[in-house]
């Protein structure tokens, strides 16, 4: 089941890697990006941290949460934390729930669609280790992101057409600029207990 804008984001309880148990709800009112990467050894997902914190760069400081989910155990998130130093929330779901409560399917299709992989290469971010067998996830999966309103409903829904997808940056800029004029969100700067690493 995919999600529109206007609808409610299902409510979640997770261990934040690196910061505790986290609940979406309980993040309210601060405005919410929730991404879906693929898993924690996935070379494209170097690309894809690199993307979203370009456009979280350009707003303001506590405009938006940024919570990242993978298909992957919390240990794997960990050591890709640890290498990568993201500046936001990691949350790990080996088990998919969220996947399937967002409705992040996979698709044949979109694997093996060329581009995403070009764009790896040209990036030079391909190492030997990313060429090791995959411990945890679906090859196929595809990524998605919400945005999310501070009262907690959806208010742009993006599903990848590819395995390397990721929302424009001009829908969450857009979407921030929106919610602050409309006063369904807020500028509020995360509390220390989910400050980014």
């Amino acid at each position: 089941m995919r999600f529109h804008p206007g609808e409610s984001a299902p409510d979640f309880t997770k261990e934040a890697v690196g910061h505790g148990p986290m609940t979406l709800s309980g993040l309210r009112p601060q405005r919410v990006w929730l991404s879906f990467f693929r898993d924690a050894n996935c070379p494209l997902c170097i690309v894809r941290k690199e993307q979203l914190e370009k456009v979280m760069a350009t707003l303001e400081p506590g405009a938006l949460t940024l919570v990242a989910v993978f298909e992957s155990p919390a240990a794997d998130v960990r050591a890709w934390r640890d290498v990568h130093r993201p500046g936001f929330l990691t949350v790990a779901d080996p088990g998919r729930t969220l996947y399937e409560q967002y409705g992040v399917a996979t698709s044949v299709r979109a694997a093996v669609r060329l581009q995403p992989w070009v764009r790896l290469i040209a990036s030079k971010r391909l190492t030997r280790a990313h060429l090791r067998p995959r411990r945890h996830g679906a090859m196929t999966r595809v990524p998605a992101d919400f945005l999310i309103e501070g009262n907690g409903v959806i208010r742009d829904a993006f599903y990848g057409q590819d395995v390397g997808d990721c929302i424009p940056a001009e829908r969450v800029e857009r979407f921030v600029e929106v919610t602050s004029l409309s006063g369904s969100g807020a500028f509020i700067r995360p509390s220390t207990k989910f400050a980014w690493a």
